[in-house]
């Protein structure tokens, strides 16, 4: 199919009989894997050294090995650029860019929605972003949602008078997602177009061009690509 191998595997399911699958589908020369998976079994990786001497390589990767300080700025400009026309594929009727405001970001939300959302969602794993969220919301019942992984050992950023308004803040794993009892019926729901996943998928390509569908998202330019043989 590729004529020779891929120049990139990723390997995510953190199964070594995978990885060594992945490994071994590069192309000689210039073939590169990378292991997104998580491997909690001791068992090490199953190479042979000599396996390396052809040019072919093996690396992990933590986030993508996105320098945040660097590619940031870039890669929210481009991500602006496109992720309007996504937002309104889906259903996002308002966009607010902070850059574009002389206030707070609550300040806005809350004069949009003449007193403040029902929900919001905290995705960014930033506690200034956090506390924009939670300002957003309604007085007397306004709920917001963590979402972002926050590494930083800082506090929440609320005074506990705060939350003496009704207004309250939790966090999600899996969107509390039960997946014994709530799966089959999610299934049934995306089948029969309830739930509507295909706005999701902006591109559809070959597997051949899989260096082109992860350029593709690297550019902000695709959501999931969907990748077929």
């Amino acid at each position: 199919m590729t004529e020779g191998g891929v120049d990139y595997s990723f390997e995510c399911a953190g199964n070594l009989d995978v990885l060594r699958e992945a490994f071994l589908s590069t192309h000689d020369g210039w073939g590169l894997t990378v292991i997104l998976g998580i491997h909690p079994t001791p068992r090490m990786l199953p190479l042979h050294p000599m396996e390396l001497f052809d040019g072919r390589r093996i690396v992990g990767s933590v986030f993508g090995d996105f320098k945040g300080k660097s590619q940031l700025p870039n890669f929210a400009e481009q991500c602006t650029k496109g992720i309007f026309c996504i937002g309104e594929a889906i259903g996002i009727t308002d966009f607010i860019n902070p850059k574009d405001l002389d206030r707070p970001v609550h300040q806005k939300i809350r004069e949009m929605t003449e007193g403040g959302v029902d929900y919001s969602f905290e995705c960014a794993g930033n506690l200034d972003v956090l506390r924009e969220a939670f300002l957003s919301t309604h007085d007397g019942w306004g709920l917001t949602v963590i979402l972002g992984i926050h590494p930083t050992p800082r506090m929440l950023p609320l005074h506990p008078m705060e939350l003496f308004d009704g207004r309250r803040i939790v966090g999600s794993v899996f969107g509390d997602f039960k997946g014994k009892s709530q799966l089959p019926n999610f299934a049934e729901q995306c089948t029969k177009g309830v739930v509507k996943l295909d706005e999701f998928i902006t591109h559809e390509l070959p597997f051949s061009k899989i260096n082109e569908a992860f350029q593709l998202l690297m550019d902000g330019k695709s959501l999931r690509c969907l990748l077929y043989l």
